[in-house]
């Protein structure tokens, strides 16, 4: 009809029971009517010896009974542990139990309310030894009905009274009979009718005799005997009329056998059922209870096995020490409070509870810091998104300042993130302080950068491009201070011919021009001599200056640069001067898998004659006169490249895929994964591997051992040290046949040695 499950009550903390009445009963609204209305009247019980009903409701369809939680046993798993040794209880306390039990029930009839279902599995057996009545579940009021709609009688056969097995009106005498059956067992240890099938038993309650003589001791009191006899006759006016009159009837019979050897018993009994239930509980883990009962023991007689009690209580609050530990180390400080309370209220030591607590207390405020902690991380992950890497690493210092002795993991590497960040911002202004002309301020960006960021890769060659820019100026000042020498040569010579000249011929006026100085690479022809009119002097003390011709050419200062080889034959091709910025092929055709036809070196001077057709290869020709093809991005021209004629040459090398440029290879440890051995001496790091450029496809090997690949992506990999640095060789390789090897040192952590 039910099952019945132990549960706590949030509200009120307190343990209740709760009664879950079958789905099948449910469907019937006839039932439910009937329940709800018999329920609401067993709730209004309230007698010390009958199990108190709070509440009555349904959830979603399932209809509950919220009840008082009471622990013991059943008087029917009692009367099991009984026929194991084939005891029985005392006679005195089997008088005293039903008398109680009478009263309840006849408490109940006061109310108008039958049981129809006492039997040793509804009476509990609490732990001072006080029999309880519970699960009125197929109670009803006086005067209702008897049967289900479909006609079933309510009880357990072997305890229905004869009446009820027929499906006749029933009262309050029912219960009488089932008080009478209950009685007859606790003498016998079984109930008076038993059989194959439930027809059987169900006639033998109608149709047979109780069997006293062949189930009961023959040293049972007549008188109880009479009292059995009385309670299950089949006539109910043979019966008692009332579960008080029972009472009464058993009470007499108390007072007859009420002797001091069976007070002792009983209470021996009684301890003995305390402690049984202190060690059932202690081995079902309920260590509150255990100590609840062993406290109960202790207080009605401590002189019960001592020993073995102090013993059991030891074991129980180790137990609840141990939970409260594990609840310590796992942050639930509110479940290891509830446990701490419980050794501070039964351990006879309050050093091991007060410890627990200062646990739970240090704990507590642990907690609280790693949330203010994770709250400031939280913070500086959003100034990372917002870009406000100063701020994020603000933040950081903030989280290490507050965090004192807490190790705080960088999780998602807001640090190295940051740097990042602000490094990469410091590049571009580098980038653009260099395409500005200002190489000291790049320079000095960079180097900013590299104390910050060590780690951070200078993608673009920026230190290479600061060091052509100043080859470029270098040769740029040689050129001026040539043309510069070459002009002071001439006119220091023009003023030595004309001073020569002044000391054997005439004096002759200055000219305004003495000299021009062209800068060309073209050779500037010299003008035919020319007669210069004639100055007449008008004093005779002055000569007169004449000019006076001759077949020499007029000087005229001329600078031209030393050319680059050219091939014999015209280029059809504009030529303009530029640079290598890097080591670099040049290619029979615009692909780095094509033949190699010669080598060129960081600043060594190139012409440039035309480009590829998408751009990123020129057809240049190098200081030996080879011609071929070189990656544009390893060329200093400040020229328009779509200005450039396009040139292609098609090469009859085969080649798997096509390259997108040079191979580049970032690498680097990351931040935060040092993990130091056990033992101290050994450690492992993980590094950062991401290649670019080649045709995209990657192969990475860590000291010659691949590692990963092929890949489109970067990796990561774990190295590993037995103590000292690491220092290695990481290398890629694209598909399209290029390598780059890069060697990684790593300082030895701090393991704490």
């Amino acid at each position: 009809m039910s099952t019945v499950y132990q549960a706590t009550d949030l509200n009120l903390k307190r343990d209740v029971a709760i009664k879950i009445i079958h789905p099948h009963l449910t469907d019937n609204p006839e039932f439910l009517q009937r329940f709800e209305q018999e329920a609401a009247s067993v709730a209004r019980l309230r007698h010390a010896h009958i199990t108190k009903v709070f509440d009555f409701n349904q959830e979603k369809g399932v209809y509950y009974m919220v009840m008082e939680y009471i622990a013991g046993e059943t008087l029917a798993e009692k009367l099991r542990e009984l026929n194991k040794t084939k005891s029985r209880l005392p006679y005195p306390e089997i008088i005293r139990m039903m008398a109680t039990i009478c009263d309840a029930v006849d408490y109940a009839h006061q109310t108008r309310l039958i049981h129809r279902d006492i039997k040793p599995a509804n009476i509990l057996i609490d732990l001072l030894g006080e029999p309880i009545l519970m699960d009125f579940g197929v109670a009803k009021m006086i005067g209702g009905s008897t049967h289900t709609s479909t006609g079933a009688a309510m009880g357990t056969v072997a305890y229905m009274s004869p009446e009820l097995v027929q499906g006749r009106g029933i009262d309050h005498r029912t219960d009488i009979y089932s008080l009478g059956i209950v009685l007859y067992e606790l003498l016998s240890g079984a109930p008076p009718f038993t059989g194959d099938s439930t027809y059987e038993i169900m006639h033998s309650h109608v149709n047979r005799q109780i069997p006293l003589a062949d189930n009961l001791d023959a040293a049972t009191p007549p008188g109880l005997l009479d009292i059995v006899k009385k309670a299950l006759a089949k006539n109910p006016d043979d019966r008692f009329q009332s579960a008080a009159e029972m009472a009464n009837a058993l009470r007499q019979l108390q007072r007859i056998y009420a002797q001091d050897d069976a007070s002792a018993a009983r209470h021996l009994s009684r301890m003995a059922g305390l402690f049984q239930a202190a060690d059932v509980a202690y081995a079902s883990g309920d260590y509150a209870a255990c100590l609840a009962r062993l406290a109960e023991l202790q207080r009605r007689d401590a002189d019960y096995q001592p020993e073995q009690t102090a013993v059991l209580r030891h074991q129980a609050l180790t137990a609840i020490q141990q939970m409260a530990e594990q609840h310590i180390a796992n942050g639930r400080f509110d479940q290891a409070e509830i446990y701490a309370k419980l050794m501070r209220e039964y351990t006879p030591n309050p050093e091991s509870a007060n410890a627990i607590i200062q646990a739970i207390e240090s704990g507590k405020q642990r907690q609280e810091r790693m949330a203010h902690l994770d709250d400031l991380y939280e913070e500086a992950l959003t100034k990372l998104r917002d870009s406000d890497y100063n701020g994020a690493l603000q933040l950081w210092n903030d989280l290490q300042t507050a965090a004192g002795d807490i190790e705080y993991i960088d999780r998602l590497q807001v640090v190295r993130r940051a740097w990042d960040g602000i490094s990469n911002e410091r590049y571009k202004k580098a980038q653009t302080a260099l395409a500005e002309g200002r190489p000291d301020e790049a320079l000095a960006l960079w180097r900013t950068i590299q104390a910050d960021n060590p780690g951070f890769p200078d993608r673009e060659n920026l230190e290479e491009q600061v060091a052509i820019f100043a080859v470029q100026q270098k040769r740029q000042r040689q050129i001026l201070l040539a043309i510069g020498g070459v002009a002071a040569i001439v006119l220091v010579s023009a003023i030595l011919i004309f001073a020569f000249r002044g000391q054997n011929e005439e004096p002759v006026t200055t000219p305004d021009v003495l000299a021009v100085i062209v800068p060309t690479d073209t050779a500037v022809p010299t003008p035919s001599a020319t007669p210069l009119p004639t100055a007449t002097a008008t004093t005779a003390p002055t000569a007169t200056a004449t000019a006076v011709p001759t077949d020499t050419p007029t000087a005229t200062a001329t600078f031209t640069p030393t050319p680059l080889p050219t091939n014999e034959a015209a280029s059809p091709f504009p030529e303009y001067l530029a640079t290598v910025t890097e080591p670099s092929s040049i290619y029979a055709a615009p692909s780095s898998s094509a033949t190699e036809l010669a080598l060129v070196r960081i600043d060594d001077p190139i012409v440039i004659l035309a480009r590829s057709s998408s751009g990123t290869w020129l057809y240049v020709r190098n200081a030996s006169g080879v011609t071929g093809y070189i990656f544009g991005e390893r060329v200093l021209w400040d020229g328009d490249r779509n200005s450039l004629p396009v040139h292609n040459t098609t090469t009859t090398t085969t080649t798997t895929s096509a390259s997108a440029g040079p191979l580049e290879l970032d690498l680097w440890a990351l931040p935060g994964t040092i993990k130091c051995n056990t033992s101290g001496s050994g450690w492992t790091q993980q590094i950062y591997m991401n290649a670019r450029g080649g045709n995209g496809r990657y192969i990475y090997k860590w000291n010659d051992q691949q590692i990963a690949g092929p890949t489109n992506s970067s990796t990561t990999y774990t190295v590993t040290s037995g103590g000292s640095v690491i220092i290695g060789t990481g290398s890629v390789t694209s598909a399209d046949g290029q390598t780059l090897t890069r060697q990684l040192f790593i300082p030895r952590p701090n393991c704490g040695e």
